[in-house]
């Protein structure tokens, strides 16, 4: 009876694990092909660039005349008299200097290129969200494929517990223990497929595509990672002071502010326009002739101002200030980060080394196994099918675990920021 469970096992493990798919897997290189495409936060950042734009243009169009047509039609009673209220004129309107003109557009133009910074990032940090959503639901069905196997193992145990039982080959306790067990992997497996289901949602919002046209995942190949020898710290630490976004982002906040300060201790808040109006405006008539012409120049400068403009300049000092610190800061919290990639990239290689083994163990026994078991010899084969799938989980999460660490230091580092 036992062998015929074992054969079941075996059967049911292979079909509903191992099932071929109609069409192609979805392998690592095709979702990181569609994790290009510009997703829903990206987009909103391109709409803010978008605006951001549209505020430097509005600003430089400051400076076009600003022509129309000032008119009325009336008619007025004053002293019993009819007084004649109509008028028309062409008005033009010119803004000629302002000096806060400057500082506004320095102001858009340090969004503009903050929004690209952001918009970059958010591109890179989706690839490596994508990669990790990826080997997640690759790592899900892996692990569902090693409870199933449980299950089995433990269904069959049990099973074998009640028919010894009545002979008295099995206690109460032992009996209770197998039940427990078997229950105990029911329930696991049963999240282990829930987790199958979180996963491939997680992946296919991430690609923005229909769960339900995901395709199963492709173990991806991933030796070529564990080639690459990894720098010191003192290498990886120069190129993330050099490359790292959001270290450029914080740099370049401080070279803006700085201009800030510069432009504002020097500006001297002067505006000058220039109006120019013809028309006709009967009521102010010389000699009868009813067309009026004028010209303005208009300048203005504040007679005091200096206590607001100081006030100005040490806030700008302010956050200068708080910048250099953010930046010193940010500088040894990278510091941290990549010596602890390094211990942790260190580490798992070691493990990639000693799980390898454990895996090629597992292989060995498992071919032995199942040998016996074709020989109609006494075989553990279902306990061998489990240790295996259990080992090759940990060995790829472990492998995944690698991966993605690689891929965050190396974006500390901007070795992926040219190759997105």
């Amino acid at each position: 009876m036992a062998n015929k469970m074992i054969k079941q096992l075996l059967l049911t493990a292979f079909f509903c694990v191992n099932i071929i798919a109609e069409e192609e897997p979805m392998t690592l290189e095709k979702a990181m092909e569609l994790s290009k495409n510009i997703s829903y936060d990206q987009k909103t950042i391109l709409e803010d660039l978008k605006n951001d734009k549209l505020n430097l243009k509005t600003l430089k169009n400051d400076f076009y005349p600003d022509i129309f047509i000032d008119a009325q039609y009336g008619r007025e009673k004053n002293d019993g008299n009819i007084v004649n209220d109509t008028f028309g004129y062409i008005v033009w309107k010119n803004k000629l200097y302002d000096s806060k003109e400057n500082i506004l557009h320095d102001d858009f133009k340090y969004s503009i290129a903050n929004n690209e910074l952001l918009l970059k990032q958010s591109l890179l940090m989706r690839k490596i969200l994508v990669m990790e959503s990826f080997f997640d639901t690759s790592l899900s069905f892996l692990y569902q494929q090693y409870t199933l196997e449980q299950l089995a193992m433990d269904a069959i145990y049990s099973i074998r517990a009640k028919d010894y039982y009545p002979s008295g080959r099995v206690s109460d306790v032992e009996l209770a223990e197998k039940d427990s067990k078997m229950q105990m992997a029911s329930a696991k497996n049963f999240t282990a497929e829930e987790n199958i289901y979180i996963n491939r949602l997680k992946l296919a919002n991430l690609l923005e595509i229909d769960a339900s046209k995901l395709q199963e995942v492709e173990k991806p190949k991933l030796g070529h990672y564990f080639e690459k020898e990894i720098p010191s710290s003192q290498t990886l630490l120069k190129q993330a002071i050099e490359n790292d976004l959001y270290l450029k982002g914080l740099n370049q906040r401080l070279t803006y502010l700085q201009k800030k300060l510069s432009q504002t201790k020097n500006s001297l808040n002067i505006k000058v326009d220039s109006t120019m109006i013809y028309g006709n405006e009967p009521q102010k008539t010389i000699n009868d002739e009813d067309n009026r012409w004028e010209a303005r120049l208009s300048l203005k400068i504040p007679l005091y101002d200096s206590e607001k403009t100081n006030n100005e300049v040490e806030k700008i000092r302010i956050d200068i200030s708080k910048q250099k610190i953010a930046i010193e800061k940010y500088i040894v919290e990278l510091n941290q980060k990549i010596e602890k990639f390094i211990s942790k990239l260190k580490y798992l290689q070691k493990m990639d080394k000693a799980y390898a083994k454990e895996l090629d163990y597992r292989n060995l026994y498992l071919e032995r196994a199942r040998l016996s078991y074709e020989l109609n010899k006494q075989s553990d084969i279902g306990d061998s099918m489990v240790a295996h799938t259990k080992a090759e989980y940990e060995y790829m999460k472990n492998r995944y675990d690698f991966v993605v660490s690689y891929e965050l230091l190396n974006l500390l580092i901007g070795e992926n920021n040219e190759k997105k």
